[in-house]
């Protein structure tokens, strides 16, 4: 099954310019937990999740409308394009650790989101129809590696800059 028949393609997104308020309205609004940061040529250039805006504004002395996004969004993109197979987006995310992908194709264009909700859904639907093209041991394997302690070196260094140290 191809990343394309299970993502999300109604994608919100935000400008490294767009502040923090603004951005967690948008997650509200839209029931996501993530946004893709596009750049000024609408390229992925980063992505900020909900968990990123509450680090910061736990830690920095300023009001989410006075943090812009650029300050605490994660410059590593990690992606997949919505012709690979959900195990290729499955291994990125256990890789990156991370629960949700933006979908970008050969032109740098963003497609969609795909998540793990969106391939443990598409399991399920396709597990009561047919033979699944994916096993559920290949998304708790998965799962189980992206929830695995990891090194909060970057995010650390990002709150860091926020609040001013």
């Amino acid at each position: 099954m191809k990343v394309r028949e299970m993502m999300t393609e109604d994608v919100r997104c935000c400008r490294p310019q767009t502040n923090l308020a603004v951005a967690a309205q948008l997650m509200t609004e839209n029931d996501c937990g993530v946004l893709p940061v596009l750049g000024d040529d609408g390229g992925v250039v980063g992505v900020i999740t909900d968990r990123d805006i509450c680090i910061v504004l736990s830690t920095a002395m300023r009001r989410a409308s006075e943090i812009a996004v650029g300050e605490a969004m994660s410059t590593e993109v990690y992606s997949c394009s919505p012709e690979d197979h959900v195990k290729v987006a499955l291994n990125q995310m256990a890789r990156a650790q991370v629960r949700r992908l933006p979908v970008i194709d050969r032109a740098g264009d963003l497609q969609g989101i795909v998540s793990i909700s969106d391939v443990m859904a598409c399991y399920w639907r396709s597990a009561r129809a047919e033979a699944p093209s994916i096993s559920c041991h290949d998304i708790v394997e998965a799962y189980g590696r992206i929830c695995e302690p990891r090194r909060e070196a970057n995010r650390i260094r990002r709150v860091a800059r926020v609040a001013g140290a």
